[in-house]
């Protein structure tokens, strides 16, 4: 979503339709997530500072930056899901 708001696309990457794809699955995710733990999407939650502190940097590298570096700083969130889903195939 980051990226999208930069416009334009890498070539093989539509980034409009990959953040719309990502929203989706993000949303559903997060919300199974939350029922699991009887957390209530629509009450108030404060970020953890680890969290709130990505996001801002996140921001802050997508404002007035190009794709390629907006890109790179969401790479770590590919990473990482890629690890965690193949430990939770191995299980």
């Amino acid at each position: 979503v980051f990226c999208a708001t930069l416009g334009g696309d890498f070539p093989g990457i539509h980034t409009h339709t990959h953040a719309h794809q990502t929203l989706k699955v993000e949303g559903s995710l997060h919300g199974a997530f939350l029922k699991d733990f009887g957390v209530d999407a629509n009450d108030s939650h404060q970020p953890s500072p680890a969290c709130f502190g990505y996001t801002n940097f996140l921001l802050a590298q997508v404002h007035g930056k190009s794709l390629p570096v907006a890109f790179a700083s969401i790479l770590p969130c590919y990473v990482i899901y890629n690890d965690v889903g193949k430990h939770i195939l191995g299980q």
